[in-house]
């Protein structure tokens, strides 16, 4: 998923001016921050992803207290395919039997921001991203000073960790929104949160904490394919500076992804 700055965060909301040409400037100032923290090195990306880990952690308490502080409320939903005039209502329920019924099953249905109905498919491609996480600490393993132990108790950790919020957010979703929000409006966590600000901040944290693992993630991949002489003279430029940090696989990650935003960014 490619999140730029200008586009909606929540149905309706918009946070800074948005066009092809702004979001292209958003995109381009966030990826050359990140490409500065990955050059500078390991120790300052340990330290950025951490305050990002607060942040997070931040709005993921606010969002589980939300789902009991909040009363029952209805949400209006704009339909951004169709006409901007035309709205749907969802409900936030409150903890409800009922509502727990009704969102049991796949019951897939139209993507109310393309038109186009889902599936199975779509929807573990959307799942399968947000849990791939866990592979920047094992592509970090060459700062780690004892990989050996560091890695299999990490990444299991991580694991764990990441299925139980998942599923605890998952039955607090069902349980409490209805399926027509749940569908209709992705930001619903917004409508429903005690400090709706919060979370679009946690949006925003958890876009760039994923931006800088996969740059500085990539980089050391690249590395060591170079290193290994793996396809010859094909990666030797990424090589140059003996180190994943350098001006050579960094930089070569960063250009692909600077032309991924401006083809994302519009669309």
């Amino acid at each position: 998923m490619c999140l730029c700055p200008g586009q909606e965060v929540a149905s309706g909301v918009r946070v800074l001016p948005q066009s092809y040409w702004y979001e292209l400037l958003y995109g381009t100032i966030l990826l050359a921050l990140c490409l500065v923290v990955c050059l500078v090195g390991a120790s300052i990306y340990a330290k950025a992803t951490f305050l990002i880990f607060l942040i997070v952690a931040a709005v993921l308490g606010t969002i589980l207290v939300s789902f009991f502080a909040t009363r029952p409320l209805g949400v209006p939903i704009r339909m951004p395919h169709l006409n901007s005039s035309e709205t749907e209502n969802g409900s936030f329920t409150g903890f409800s039997l009922a509502t727990l019924r009704e969102n049991l099953g796949g019951g897939y249905g139209v993507d109310y921001t393309t038109g186009q109905m889902m599936s199975f498919s779509t929807v573990f491609a959307v799942m399968f991203n947000g849990c791939t996480g866990i592979m920047a600490g094992s592509n970090m393993s060459g700062d780690l000073k004892r990989p050996s132990y560091s890695i299999p108790r990490g990444t299991i950790s991580a694991v764990l960790f990441t299925y139980l919020v998942y599923n605890l957010l998952a039955f607090l979703m069902c349980a409490t929104c209805s399926r027509t929000l749940l569908q209709k409006d992705y930001g619903f966590l917004r409508d429903i949160s005690i400090f709706p600000p919060l979370v679009t901040v946690g949006i925003y944290a958890a876009t760039l904490s994923a931006a800088m693992s996969n740059l500085i993630g990539a980089s050391r991949i690249l590395y060591a394919l170079a290193r290994d002489d793996l396809f010859g003279e094909c990666l030797e430029y990424a090589d140059i500076s003996q180190s994943p940090d350098g001006v050579g696989a960094v930089p070569t990650e960063w250009t692909p992804l600077a032309a991924g935003v401006m083809m994302l960014c519009g669309s």
